[in-house]
C-alpha cells in the first residue's frame, strides 16, 4: 500500500551558502507551496534520495533545483524503483534524475531581465492530466515562468507542456512533461515553481517608481503586469500541481473555511478604509449589519487625530465588526519615495491611545509600500500580524476601481518572506490581497456593472477561492449604485444556490494562521475495501475541510468519531472527491465509497 505522506527535500547548507553569496534562496518557497496545496510535508536531506528505506515512508517527492546536482547518479535507480510502486515525483527542473523522468538534452535559459522578468510560458497541452485547466474559462492555456529554465525534450516522457519563449515563439521544447513508472508518475517542470509563485506573490523591491505615477506604491512591486490580470496566474500553477496530487487518494485541506458546518464553495471578506470621513464608517457598519455581513473597516489619521470617537468605534465593534488602523503614509511625505520603521510606530502609538487595542489586519493609504519586507517587519514589531494593501491592478489609472485583478498573482492569503539579509525567513506576516475592488457601480454616476459583480463571485466559486470584496465605508455611505452592487452581489451569490462564506479580514488571518497548523494523519487506507480512517486534528474554530481525490468513485459516506456525518461528493481537479467538514478539535474521520 502507498503511504499517504509528503515530503520534500531540501539542503540548508546549500541555502546557508546562496544567501552568503548575497543571493536569494528561491527554492524555500517551497513550504509555501506545500501550506498552499493543503498538505503537511516532511523536510528530507538530499541524501535521502539514495535511501530506499526512506523514501519507502512517502507517496510524494518534490525535488527542487539543485537538490540532486552533487549526488552520485545511480540514485535514478532508486528512485525509479520507488515510482513504480505507485508514488508520485514532482520535480521542479533537477539536475541528477533525467533517467527517472525520462526527459533528454537539457539546455539552460537565463530570465531575460533579471530575477523579476518572464523567462518564458508552459503551453498546456490537450492531454487527460490537463484536460480540467484547458476547459475552465477563467484560466490560459499558458502558464507564466519567473525562474531560470532547464529545458529538455520530452523522450519518453509525455509533454504536458510547450515552452514558449517570451515573445511568443515555439521554443520545440518541453516545459512540463509526465512519464508513468509502473504505476507511479514522475512529473518533471522546467522551471523552479517555488521560485515563480515567490516573485509573483511577493514582487519585487519597492525602491524605484516603476510605473511612473509618481508614488512608491505596490504596484511598483507588481511582476505580472504585462498579462491578463483577471487571471490568477500564482493559482493557475497551483491548480496544475494540485491535478498532479490527485492521482493518489491524498486527503488535504480546503483553502475556504466552512460555512455553518457545511462544505463552503468559496469565502468573500469584506473590508474598506474610511478615508478619514466622519460619520461614514457607522452608517456603512449599520448599514453592513442589517445585511447580515461582516465588516472590516481601516480607520487612518490625518494631521494627527482620527474621524471616530472612542464611542464610535465601540460601536463598530458592538455590530460584530473588526475596526483597524488605515496608515496614512501620503500626507506629509516626500513623493516619490518611502516611510520609516518610526513612522509606523508612530501611527500605531495613536491608534492605541484613541482605541486601546492593537489593529491586526491593516492597509497602508494609496497602497503605500517601501523595499520589501521592511514595511512587514516594522509592522510586526508593533504587534501587526497582517496586511491588505497588495493591491489588485498597477498604475494608472491611480484608483483602479470596479475592476477585478490578481495583481500578485492569487486570490489566497500568503506568508511574507524576507530577502538573503534575512536568511529568506518566513516572516509570520499575512497578506491579504485585494482582488474585487468597488466592483458593479462607478462614484458619483447611474453606471451600473452586475456582469463584473456576478463574473466576481462565478470565479470564486470555480475556483474555491477566498476572494477580497474591498468597498470603502465612505461610498457605501454615499452612493446608493454602491449598496445596490453589494445587494447584487448578495442576490446573484444566493442565485447560485451553494453555500459560502463571509468573513472580515481579521477572521481571514486567523482562519488561515490556524489552517496551518491543522494535520491529517492516515490511520488506515484499505483500498480494496473502498475505506480510507484518517486522525484529523483541526486547529480553527469554525473547523476546517478534508477533500480527499477518489477516482471511480461513485457513492461515497462518511463518519465523524464514529457517527455519520455529511459528505460532499464532488469533481475536483479532474476527479470525483469527497469533501468532509472536520470540527475543531481531534476526530477520526472514516471514508467509504462504492466503484
Amino acid at each position: 500500500m502507498v503511504p499517504l505522506r509528503v515530503a520534500y527535500i531540501y539542503d540548508p547548507a546549500d541555502h546557508a551558502a546562496t544567501n552568503a553569496q548575497a543571493s536569494n534562496y528561491w527554492y524555500v518557497y517551497i513550504r509555501e507551496l506545500m501550506e498552499r496545496l493543503g498538505v503537511h510535508a516532511d523536510v528530507l536531506p538530499p541524501d535521502a534520495l539514495g535511501d530506499a528505506a526512506m523514501l519507502s515512508q512517502y507517496g510524494v517527492l518534490f525535488v527542487g533545483p539543485r537538490d540532486v546536482v552533487l549526488l552520485p547518479r545511480r540514485i535514478g535507480a532508486t528512485v525509479e524503483r520507488w515510482l513504480a510502486g505507485g508514488r508520485i515525483l514532482i520535480g521542479f527542473a533537477p539536475d541528477g534524475l533525467d533517467e527517472a523522468f525520462r526527459v533528454a538534452s537539457p539546455e539552460p535559459i537565463g530570465q531575460p531581465e533579471g530575477d523579476f522578468s518572464i523567462a518564458g510560458y508552459a503551453e498546456l497541452q490537450d492531454t487527460p492530466l490537463t484536460a480540467p485547466l484547458l476547459a475552465d474559462p477563467y484560466l490560459q492555456r499558458r502558464l507564466v515562468i519567473m525562474s531560470p529554465i532547464r529545458a529538455v525534450s520530452a523522450g519518453e516522457a509525455d509533454e504536458l507542456a510547450r515552452l514558449i519563449a517570451p515573445d511568443g515563439a515555439d521554443m520545440g521544447l518541453a516545459a512540463i512533461t509526465h512519464r508513468r513508472v509502473g504505476d507511479g508518475h514522475a512529473f518533471y517542470f522546467s522551471f523552479s515553481v517555488p521560485q515563480t509563485l515567490w516573485v509573483m506573490q511577493q514582487g519585487r523591491p519597492v525602491d524605484n517608481d516603476y510605473d511612473g505615477d509618481g508614488y512608491w506604491r505596490l504596484g511598483d512591486a507588481m511582476t505580472l503586469c504585462s498579462e491578463d490580470l483577471e487571471v490568477a496566474h500564482a493559482d493557475a500553477i497551483l491548480f496544475l500541481v494540485q491535478r498532479m496530487l490527485a492521482e493518489l487518494p491524498l486527503p488535504v485541506f480546503s483553502r475556504v473555511p466552512p460555512a455553518e458546518g457545511h462544505v463552503a464553495r468559496a469565502a468573500f471578506y469584506w473590508g474598506g478604509d474610511d478615508e478619514a470621513v466622519a460619520e461614514a464608517q457607522v452608517w456603512a457598519s449599520d448599514w453592513m449589519r442589517e445585511r447580515e455581513l461582516p465588516y472590516h473597516i481601516n480607520i487612518m489619521p490625518k494631521e494627527g487625530a482620527f474621524a471616530l470617537s472612542k464611542d464610535e468605534f465601540q460601536h463598530i465593534r458592538a455590530n460584530g465588526h473588526e475596526p483597524s488602523l488605515h496608515f496614512n503614509f501620503m500626507d506629509g511625505f516626500e513623493h516619490p519615495g518611502g516611510f520609516g520603521e518610526a513612522d509606523v510606530e508612530e501611527q500605531v502609538r495613536l491608534y492605541r491611545e484613541a482605541f486601546g487595542e492593537t489593529p491586526t489586519c491593516t492597509v497602508n493609504h494609496w497602497c503605500r509600500w517601501t523595499g520589501w519586507a521592511e514595511p512587514a517587519r516594522w509592522k510586526l514589531s508593533c504587534g501587526i500580524p497582517a496586511d491588505n494593501s497588495r493591491m489588485h491592478r498597477p498604475s494608472p489609472p491611480l484608483n483602479p476601481a470596479g475592476l477585478i485583478g490578481f495583481g500578485f498573482g492569487t486570490a489566497f492569503p500568503y506568508w511574507t518572506y524576507d530577502d538573503h539579509t534575512g536568511e529568506n525567513r518566513r516572516l509570520d506576516f499575512l497578506n491579504e490581497p485585494i482582488v474585487s475592488y468597488e466592483l458593479g457601480y462607478k462614484a458619483g454616476t447611474d453606471e451600473r456593472d452586475w456582469e463584473t459583480v456576478h463574473r466576481a463571485v462565478d470565479i470564486a466559486i470555480a475556483h474555491r477561492l477566498t476572494m477580497d470584496m474591498f468597498y470603502h465605508p465612505c461610498n457605501v455611505a454615499r452612493y446608493p449604485t454602491c449598496r445596490e452592487a453589494i445587494e447584487e452581489m448578495l442576490r446573484y451569490v444566493g442565485s447560485r444556490d451553494v453555500p459560502v462564506r463571509h468573513m472580515g479580514n481579521d477572521e481571514v488571518y486567523r482562519w488561515w494562521r490556524r489552517r496551518a497548523a491543522s494535520r491529517i494523519t492516515v490511520q488506515e487506507a484499505a483500498f480494496e475495501k473502498q475505506m480510507l480512517v484518517l486522525h484529523c486534528v483541526a486547529a480553527p474554530h469554525d473547523g476546517i475541510t478534508v477533500t480527499v481525490p477518489l477516482p471511480g468513485a461513485a457513492e461515497a459516506e462518511a463518519l465523524l468519531n464514529g457517527a455519520a456525518t455529511a459528505c460532499d461528493h464532488e469533481e475536483l481537479w479532474g476527479r470525483q472527491c469527497m469533501s468532509v467538514v472536520v470540527p475543531r478539535g481531534e476526530h477520526t474521520v472514516e471514508l467509504r465509497w462504492s466503484v
